[in-house]
């Protein structure tokens, strides 16, 4: 169960990165007087197809294999393209519309990326607490009188405001050395000696 609920988040995840990706393609196209034949998401056989309502009757898919997708341009090396589309054909698009194009794509990935991390800075993110969990009798946090429930407040006389913090903090202690530790811990701060494990 837990396979299939990955793989469908997977998917959905994919699914809107090459969405965003190759709106980029299309919407600067379209803004610079391509003719976009097709607009798919995934590729392979169309499961879903709507047939856009303006002259250039776009198809907009949704495909069988959803890892990927493309905006299909008219480029007369493919197919014989009438006089009239002659100009809006890719090769005779002015070369920085071209250039545009191809990399609207990846512009376009950037820039939901900083949207995202906009609203994620907006709403904020969840903060685990440095609070002790479960303690191994003969492990080195037992050693040094660590309990669960204990808050880590210091490493070495530097903050920490979460479990990162702790971690990044006892990461960056040299091979060998011990780490002071300011605990809230029954009411009170007590300063606890994590022990380097032996042999390191």
């Amino acid at each position: 169960m837990r396979t299939l609920i990955f793989l469908a988040a997977f998917l959905v995840a994919i699914g809107i990165l090459v969405a965003v990706h190759e709106f980029g393609h299309y919407w600067v196209a379209k803004k610079l007087g391509f003719k976009v034949l097709r607009f798919s998401i995934g590729f392979g056989k169309p499961l879903l197809m709507r047939v856009g309502k303006d002259a250039d009757r776009t198809e907009y898919c949704i495909a069988a294999i959803p890892l990927g997708g493309y905006v299909k341009l008219l480029d007369e090396r493919e197919g014989e393209v009438s006089a009239a589309d002659l100009p809006r054909s890719f090769t005779r698009r002015p070369v920085l519309h071209r250039i545009a194009v191809l990399l609207a794509g990846p512009a376009m990935n950037l820039l939901f990326a900083a949207f995202l991390y906009a609203i994620l800075a907006m709403v904020g993110t969840e903060i685990v607490k440095p609070m002790v969990g479960q303690v191994r009798l003969d492990g080195p946090a037992a050693a040094a009188g660590l309990q669960r429930g204990d808050v880590i407040v210091q490493v070495n006389r530097h903050d920490v405001q979460s479990a990162a913090d702790v971690q990044q903090a006892l990461a960056s202690i040299p091979k060998g050395q011990d780490a002071l530790l300011l605990v809230w811990s029954n009411g009170g701060n007590t300063f606890r000696v994590l022990h380097a494990p032996e042999g390191s």
